[in-house]
């Protein structure tokens, strides 16, 4: 459990040495916001899956017709389908994780990515692998801004991944390194010959248990463990900081900066006036 400010340098200092933290636990606060989310998204999924318990024998749907069926706009990728949201408001404003951004990026002008993805993955799903990649060039908008961008990422499983899959690979990486590579290519995808540059067989994996979580670098090279069931799905949960003076205008447009202490429903007036622009 996270509850003093010494244990989140500790994992922000792992993250820029490594590029990925231990795992850990939440304190009650953030662990109570969390499993009130999860509660609710809970009940969300277990009525779209047995609603559509027909997957399992549907081997060969179009996938935007599977992706319907797996929930979409309730479990889409795309943020606009689901926020902006109490719940996940109530997360992004948890002590916990603001000490960690600050800890990370050094500074308190911190705030909250508008990119916040909910995973289903299952052996039904085409996409449920996405191969050795760096979320540091997964936008366009992200190479404009400056070799100095990063965000960092908080990755929460809701599920048993030890058990089931859907947790993810790294390479350890420092950010020198990180950048260095990002500088050298023209997509966030590399290939084996860019992994084997920067340390060859240094593969590690990263299964957490239910409600342990981890955080890692926007530069950090990783990629999906083959998840090994189709039903239900294994879920994971995962969300964005960033910091000033080095913040995307996505963000800018519908994230949510932290350190002002704007309320709710200032934040959703925003996001709602602003969201039309990015859809």
């Amino acid at each position: 459990m996270i509850n003093n400010i010494n244990q989140s340098e500790i994992l922000c200092n792992q993250v820029k040495e490594r590029g990925y933290s231990d795992f850990f636990i939440l304190d009650n606060e953030a662990e109570n916001s969390l499993e009130i989310f999860i509660k609710e998204f809970n009940l969300i999924k277990e009525k779209e899956w047995k609603l559509n318990s027909s997957l399992s024998n549907n081997i060969n749907p179009e996938i935007t017709d599977l992706w319907i069926k797996a929930g979409k706009p309730y479990f889409s990728r795309n943020c606009m389908k689901y926020l902006p949201n109490q719940m996940v408001w109530d997360v992004f404003n948890n002590k916990t994780f603001f000490n960690m951004a600050s800890s990370y990026f050094g500074v308190d002008e911190i705030w909250a990515s508008c990119t916040v993805n909910f995973r289903p993955k299952s052996t039904l799903f085409p996409w449920q692998f996405v191969g050795w990649h760096s979320d540091r060039h997964s936008w366009p908008e992200h190479r404009t801004i400056g070799n100095e961008y990063d965000f960092l990422v908080v990755w929460i499983s809701m599920d048993e991944t030890d058990l089931y899959g859907g947790g993810l690979s790294v390479i350890p990486t420092d950010r020198a390194d990180g950048r260095r590579l990002i500088s050298e290519k023209d997509n966030q995808y590399c290939t084996p010959n860019d992994i084997d540059n920067i340390e060859k067989n240094s593969e590690i994996k990263l299964e957490p248990k239910k409600g342990e979580c981890f955080l890692f670098s926007s530069y950090t090279y990783h990629k999906s463990i083959s998840i090994k069931r189709a039903q239900p799905a294994v879920w994971t949960f995962d969300f964005r900081f960033e910091a000033e003076p080095f913040v995307c205008d996505r963000t800018r447009k519908l994230g949510v900066p932290l350190y002002k202490n704007i309320s709710f429903k200032e934040w959703s007036k925003q996001y709602l006036d602003n969201v039309h622009n990015f859809i």
